[in-house]
């Protein structure tokens, strides 16, 4: 698009996801920006906005206007105009856009009214999917009569059953297969082709696209959204498909299959005198970044490594990442020298980048590399060489590159089993230590040890409040909060066990209260009233299937207010029980911990 000229675009969003349907002139500015999110794409300040024009429409106002900074190329922004309309579905907001050099009287004219708007999205013949992990549910529907119509809604399982029992011809069935895997597995993006008789009325098998990109939002969920597109002509795919199937969403390296691919290619094309080096990259206790400073920053901090790493590596090899915290580069005919200066580079590059981020966080990488063809020829042989490295880097302290050597490492043996090296981070290894000295302390002082250890938890936590619940009446036998609001009715119990969060385990966790509104709204305003923003329960039940206690671990809203690491629920149901256990034996249910 020649932004120098009249532009204009419209579609329909999701808050945290890609444009989930779009015409020809949006299509046309996002196929080079392949994965990206309006957010994305848009200045820190326009982002504010964006988010006040969804609580607004939410809210219920028709319509929202604003002026956001859009990404032409490159770190180039250009003012666009933007109108915000409801759908009639509260997670899915349509949008039209110009840029300013379209004056408002034309801007409206030509795109004014909300119908006209669905039934540009109609005629596009676009059906929309989601799939959340946590819950397991699929759905599809498509806009019909100015309405969104709910086409499938059911757990993926069932979504695939339905489509095996006659509904994609056997040749597909393994491509529906591999859909389902992207899905659950939520590493990659996914795009999947097959024959599919589930959108047509006469039963015909149409060749269909489903297109979806995977997003983790604030939240903490992950969630994949994108569209299914009818593909008129089997020999191609999409006209315009969402992403590149070897690029990683988030940074726009290669992503797994694609590096192994480069990789696998750059080594069967050696020839004799040359080398290629398989090196392995991860970030140092990254889930205690997460765990401090948020996904959204941890988000960053993937970002930046990338960065550093793709200019390190420069023109030498390819970077890829593998998911999460891990990253894998090849490069072709350097002498140890060279890839030591790039290992160096990548060290002080990563420091000075996400400093500039957050001048108080300090993040290193451990490496694993190898070469060939002194160290082998063929990708996996290698490849658990460099695994090896990383290992050895790992055990000896972190922030350091291993440049494997048979001689030296050839004896270094790998945990069973694993193949990608997984390692234990700073802030669940301090769990762990703090619930044995709980232990020990519950087996030396018995009922007299509850009250210290309920404070050593929210020191340890950094929680702004723990509260008991115990006995028949759950009545409040602890409470470290100073709002004085301590109870808990049978409507929020009940309210707490019947949650879609709820697992059967006894945890129903929070990350942040404003979630909850619609779907957990006795939760949401019990939260709110204590100016809580996350918060995570235990229900105890005794033998007779009775709740008799509750816990509440509680974060307050702040201007950075924590969330829940993943490992905090595992850790918190250990201790819970733990509490409950010696309550129930010493008959403490109906008395206050002092």
């Amino acid at each position: 698009m020649n932004f120098d000229e009249p532009s204009y675009f419209t579609g329909a969003i999701q808050p945290d996801y890609f444009i989930a349907s779009c015409d020809k002139a949006c299509v046309d500015f996002l196929k080079d920006r392949p994965h990206r999110s309006l957010r994305d794409l848009i200045t820190k300040e326009s982002g504010e906005l964006l988010k006040d024009a969804f609580k607004r429409i939410n809210s219920g106002e028709e319509s929202v206007d604003a002026i956001l900074d859009v990404e032409c190329t490159d770190q180039v922004f250009r003012p666009f105009h933007f109108r915000f309309l409801p759908s009639g579905q509260e997670d899915i907001i349509l949008f039209t856009a110009s840029n300013i050099y379209l004056s408002e009287e034309r801007f409206f004219h030509m795109r004014d009214s909300f119908s006209e708007v669905i039934e540009l999205i109609e005629g596009m013949g676009y059906y929309v999917f989601k799939y959340a992990k946590a819950t397991r549910i699929f759905t599809i529907h498509q806009y019909k009569d100015l309405k969104p119509v709910v086409l499938f809604s059911g757990e993926i399982s069932d979504f695939v059953e339905k489509l095996c029992d006659g509904m994609v011809p056997d040749e597909d069935r393994a491509k529906v297969g591999a859909f389902q895997e992207l899905l659950e597995g939520q590493l990659e993006n996914c795009v999947a082709l097959f024959r599919t008789s589930f959108f047509s009325k006469e039963n015909a098998m149409q060749l269909m696209q489903f297109s979806g990109i995977t997003h983790t939002g604030n939240d903490g969920l992950t969630r994949t959204a994108g569209y299914v597109m009818q593909v008129k002509d089997s020999s191609r795919t999409a006209v315009f498909p969402l992403r590149d199937p070897e690029v990683d969403a988030m940074t726009g390296l290669l992503n797994k299959n694609g590096i192994r691919s480069h990789a696998e290619k750059a080594l069967l094309d050696m020839k004799d005198g040359e080398n290629v080096w398989l090196t392995i990259c991860d970030i140092d206790d990254f889930k205690n970044i997460n765990d401090t400073y948020g996904h959204a920053f941890g988000d960053d901090v993937i970002k930046a490594v990338a960065r550093c790493i793709k200019a390190a590596v420069g023109d030498h090899g390819k970077v890829g990442r593998f998911g999460g915290d891990e990253f894998f580069f090849y490069t072709q005919n350097l002498g140890e020298i060279e890839m030591r200066s790039i290992f160096a580079e990548i060290k002080r590059t990563i420091e000075w980048e996400v400093r500039k981020i957050e001048s108080k966080c300090f993040v290193t990488i451990s490496t694993g590399t190898v070469t060939a063809p002194l160290n082998g020829r063929t990708y996996d042989v290698l490849f658990s060489k460099a695994d090896k490295g990383l290992y050895i880097a790992k055990g000896k302290g972190k922030n350091r590159f291993i440049i494997y050597r048979e001689e030296m490492h050839g004896n270094v043996v790998l945990p069973k089993g694993e193949s990608e090296i997984k390692f234990e981070t700073g802030y669940s290894g301090r769990l762990a230590v703090v619930m044995a000295d709980i232990n020990d302390t519950f087996l030396d002082n018995g009922p007299a040890a509850i009250k210290p250890s309920l404070e050593k938890i929210k020191e340890t936590m950094g929680l702004d409040s723990i509260r008991v619940f115990a006995g028949k009446e759950l009545s409040c036998a602890y409470s470290s909060a100073s709002d004085g609001l301590d109870e808990i009715t049978k409507e929020m119990t009940k309210c707490i066990l019947s949650s879609r969060s709820y697992d059967q385990k006894g945890i129903l966790m929070i990350n942040r209260a404003a979630w909850i509104r619609e779907t957990d709204p006795v939760i949401f305003d019990w939260l709110t009233e204590r100016n809580d923003n996350s918060a995570i329960f235990y229900l105890g039940v005794d033998d007779g299937g009775n709740i008799d206690i509750i816990i509440s671990y509680e974060y307050l809203v702040k201007e950075n207010s924590k969330r829940w690491a993943s490992s905090d629920p595992n850790f918190l149901l250990m201790y819970s029980r733990l509490i409950s256990k010696i309550m129930r034996k010493n008959d403490l249910l109906g008395e206050k911990i002092s």
